[in-house]
């Protein structure tokens, strides 16, 4: 599995957040973002949850500070924040965030969010005008030499992909019957 930094200041949240750590996840706790670019150095993370409203250095400025530096650029962040604003959640966006995830959040939703937040990391990008990357189907599964997406049966782990059905319009494919649904 993966490690993940934990950037939080409230501990019940971060207990919270540590319970990854059931789903075989190395957790790594951090309770302010002024050190988050020597944490992610040190620790070197899979994937960053970082809280925004933090005390001395907030998310913000720690999303920043791991954006601009190449060496943690690419490590997947997800923030993490009871600010649900349509304001905010672009900022996160423009800043470079993976993800955010308003707090308190559904069952199941952070383990989801979490694991898309890997699995997309781990499938190489090219330009949406050329589909996804060779040996890989749409939702980001490995694909056989001897499967195309008709074949395609999506594992328990798929989260589904979009498809384009006979009538020229895009379809979602649902991983949970392994059919399209209209």
């Amino acid at each position: 599995m993966a490690r993940i930094l934990v950037v939080e200041d409230n501990p019940e949240m971060r207990m919270m957040m540590a319970l990854l750590g059931t789903m075989g996840h190395e957790i790594v706790e951090a309770i302010d973002g002024s050190d988050v670019l020597r944490w992610a150095l040190d620790e070197e993370p899979q994937l960053v949850m970082l809280d925004v409203m933090m005390p001395n250095v907030d998310g913000w400025e720690a999303l920043t500070m791991l954006q601009a530096d190449h060496r943690t650029s690419d490590i997947p962040v997800i923030m993490v924040t009871a600010r649900k604003s349509a304001e905010d959640m672009a900022k996160a966006e423009e800043l470079g965030a993976s993800d955010y995830i308003a707090k308190p959040w559904s069952p199941g939703e952070l383990e989801t969010r979490v694991n898309w937040a890997l699995r997309k990391k781990s499938v190489p990008q090219l330009s949406d005008e050329f589909g996804p990357p060779n040996g890989y189907f749409e939702c980001g599964c490995p694909r056989p030499y001897d499967q195309n997406d008709e074949d395609h049966i999506a594992p328990e782990a798929c989260f589904g992909y979009q498809v384009v059905g006979e009538n020229g319009y895009t379809e979602e494919y649902n991983s949970e019957y392994d059919e399209v649904a209209s």
